[in-house]
């Protein structure tokens, strides 16, 4: 009596009555439908008709990185956001995607703005220079120039090299990957995905209805120490079973689309009834530890997807989101969706010589999409503009002012090769920070220093 009590009172059983007035106890509906779930079975192939696979997300990121390069990324004082018109210019670059990828990903440009700029400062590829209330910028870190300089397969692997599970989605699950320090999630994400096949689409839904049950670290570490084990962040410290398998398909939801796939690790597609399916691609493999190498970037069955005009104007006849993003680069937007799109110019050339693109870079990617060969005008004019750049280094020193020649190869020979002869009477220290040291070494010697007059 006590036990039928509890149960009911737990909404496990629950009291009725037949129409005969006999009153019986009967297993709560959901309680009923829980227990006689079929065995969860692996997803069967799905069939897509509509199909999504650029790394977008790395496109975003290149893009705010060269803006970046020319330093006019203002940013805000403590929340370090771009200010409106920085982001709206880089919304404007973004390469488009389609709006049922922009739907299921729940991002809209302002978010993909925000979400490279994370991405970037994750992967150090991003810093901020300058003082708040005078002119504090995103800027290029150590490093920068020579990512953007790689082919798309290095700079994705520099990304998940240097992002990995751990950085880029647990941030989100912080309270509870601390509060179950025994469970290693990276690895248990990467088994749950290991089991699609390569290749073949997958319901996502059947995927999670059986991933959520048979690969599911929550459940495993409450059948073996109890359900109080384990930890969500909630107030509550005891989950359902049912809980449990929710929280544990939202966190591989958000690995996929918010990882995986915006990093062309999957390939999204939805199928003739509208539900949206995905395959892992070799990348999505590299991300996840499950192989140790892959190629992105290939070219595409593409060839004739675009036209190069002698007036420098670039058209897509069809749709080419690699190649659009390629030449995003090196281009200025004109337009989107298919039509004249980009414009050659000298400025946006030297813009992309500036961010580290190389000539053959650009041309490659004009040449790989392009069905003829490039307007003899537009190919000599791409390569004098990229031959007209050039790079300086710019350093900080300091100089010393000397009498007499005398002077000035004694103070050459106390900087211990610090600093060396410009002329007879004039020292450069190379080492701005050794200058303290060296004039209290000089002070000693009788050599006497004064500030000169820099208004010059």
């Amino acid at each position: 009596d006590r036990a039928v009590d509890f149960c009911v009172r737990f909404l496990l059983l629950f009291a009725g009555m037949l129409p005969d007035m006999t009153p019986v106890i009967g297993l709560w509906p959901g309680a009923a439908r829980r227990l006689n779930r079929p065995e969860p079975q692996p997803p069967a192939a799905a069939s897509p008709v509509g199909r999504y696979a650029l790394a977008y997300r790395l496109e975003d990121m290149t893009t705010l990185l060269v803006a970046a390069a020319e330093g006019k990324l203002r940013v805000r004082a403590g929340s370090h956001e771009l200010f409106d018109r920085a982001r709206n210019a880089i919304m404007a670059e973004l390469v488009e995607i389609p709006d049922w990828v922009a739907n299921l990903v729940s991002e809209n440009l302002e978010i993909r703005v925000g979400n490279a700029q994370r991405m970037l400062r994750f992967a150090e590829l991003l810093e901020y220079v300058g003082q708040p209330g005078k002119g504090l910028r995103a800027a290029p870190a150590a490093g920068a120039v020579e990512w953007l300089a790689q082919s798309r397969a290095e700079r994705l692997k520099t990304i998940f090299d240097r992002l990995q599970l751990s950085k880029s989605l647990l941030p989100h699950r912080a309270e509870m990957a601390r509060r179950n320090p025994e469970v290693d999630f990276p690895r248990a994400i990467a088994d749950a995905y290991a089991g699609v096949p390569k290749g073949r689409f997958v319901s996502l839904k059947e995927f999670l209805q059986w991933r959520t049950r048979t690969a599911n670290p929550l459940l495993e570490r409450a059948e073996r120490f109890g359900a109080r084990s384990v930890h969500l962040g909630w107030e509550r410290e005891t989950p359902t079973n049912a809980e449990l398998e929710l929280f544990w398909g939202e966190i591989l939801v958000e690995c996929l689309l918010g990882y995986l796939v915006p990093l062309g690790g999957a390939e999204l597609g939805y199928s003739a009834d509208r539900n949206a399916c995905f395959a892992l691609t070799d990348a999505g493999r590299y991300a996840l530890g499950l192989r140790d190498d892959f190629e992105y970037g290939r070219p595409e069955t593409a060839a004739g997807a675009i036209v190069v005009q002698p007036n420098f104007d670039v058209v897509f006849l069809k749709p080419y989101p690699l190649a659009e993003a390629t030449i995003a680069r090196f281009a200025q937007r004109t337009g989107s969706g298919l039509g004249a799109l980009f414009k050659i110019t000298k400025a946006s050339v030297m813009k992309a010589a500036a961010a580290g693109i190389a000539c053959e870079q650009a041309l490659d990617a004009l040449r790989g999409a392009c069905g003829n060969e490039l307007p003899a005008n537009v190919e000599r004019e791409i390569t004098g503009w990229f031959a007209a750049c050039r790079s300086i280094t710019v350093r900080s020193a300091v100089l010393m002012e000397c009498p007499d020649p005398q002077t000035a190869a004694h103070v050459a020979a106390a900087s211990g090769g610090k600093a060396v002869l410009l002329n007879e009477t004039l020292v450069e220290l190379r080492d701005p920070a050794s200058q303290s040291k060296l004039l209290q070494k000089l002070k000693k010697a009788g050599i006497f220093a004064r500030l000169g007059d820099q208004s010059s």
